[in-house]
Formats: structure tokens, sequence, C-alpha cells
């Protein structure tokens, strides 16, 4: 006598997807907690200085050791201090880019999907809150950017630097600011 196993199969996957949830959704890493980085004037700086910020590691970079980042800091001298898009910098299109938030730090949640500022320098000072957008992923063949959150603590020194308070999303093109994977 055979049994018939389907009613079996059916209240185990019913059971492991209950246990594990939907098998179906991709699995997020959650959003680290702010992180503070430091940049120095691309233009006043020692070449060794890091000027530049890289969204895919979330850490200040030189550009004389590598050209994987999404926008340098410099005093421009008419603007004062900006932060200036990839595609300003470099020769070549990119995505890259910077929004003014409307709202603060803390209670920004998602970044938005479009108008971002990318070919032209954008002003900043101490206070001011960015979303922004990376470059698309060198290590994908497929449509991979990330979206974050910027806020400007201080703007200092000589050669002057710039304080950061960043978050950085590191799941490709979700634009969730604030980890909710918990829930």
């Amino acid at each position: 006598m055979i049994r018939d196993l389907r009613p079996i199969f059916l209240l185990v996957v019913c059971a492991l997807t209950a246990a594990c949830g939907d098998p179906f959704q991709p699995i997020l890493t959650p959003i680290p907690d702010a992180r503070e980085t430091t940049l120095i004037d691309f233009v006043s700086g020692d070449l060794v200085d890091p000027a530049a910020y890289d969204m895919f590691t979330g850490n200040a970079v030189r550009t004389d050791q590598t050209n994987a980042w999404d926008f340098v800091f410099l005093i421009d001298a008419e603007l004062g201090p900006v932060l200036v898009p990839r595609s300003e910098v470099l020769d070549e299109e990119s995505e890259a880019g910077l929004q003014v938030a409307d709202q603060g730090f803390d209670t920004l949640d998602e970044a938005p999907a479009e108008g971002y500022t990318t070919d032209v320098r954008v002003p900043i000072s101490e206070g001011m809150v960015f979303t922004m957008i990376s470059r698309k992923s060198p290590q994908t063949s497929v449509r991979c950017r990330l979206f974050g959150k910027i806020e400007v603590e201080s703007i200092e020194g000589t050669p002057a630097q710039v304080t950061l308070n960043a978050v950085v999303n590191p799941n490709c093109e979700r634009r969730e600011l604030i980890d909710d994977t918990s829930n």
C-alpha cells in the first residue's frame, strides 16, 4: 500500500516557511551604525592624505592609490567648502551624487530614488545633512548602487578637513537608511 505523502510534504513546507520567513525574500545585510569619517582638502592637503569617500567600503581613501571613490572634499576659492561628485573630478560619467536632505540625520530613514547632484560642486557647512548615491559597483556585472546619508559634523584646520557622520546601506539598490531587518 502506497501512501500519498503530499499532505505531509505540504505541512513540512508550511512549517519551515513560518519558522524561517519567506524563502524567496533576499537575505539583507544589516545597515551598520553611523560611522565618523574625516576627509582632508584635496587641494591644500598632502597627496597622501585621504580626500575622497568610498561608499562601498565606508572609508576615506587616498586618490593617489585608488579611483574607487564617490566624492572628494575641497575648499573652492569661490564656494568655500564643497563635496565634489566623481563626474566633476574625473572625465567620466558616474551616478555618484549628493542631495541636500529635508530632515535631520537621525530621522532620515530613506534616500530618494532620484534628484542627486552628480556633476557640480556641492557647498557644505556644519550641520548640513545629505543623502548620497554611489557609483555603480565595479565588482558586479549587474547594476548595483548603494544609498546612504551623511551629516557634516565639522570643517576646520589647515589644511582644511571635514568630519562626516555617515551611514551606507550595504544592500544593492536598497534606499532604507535605518535598520529594520530585525522586524
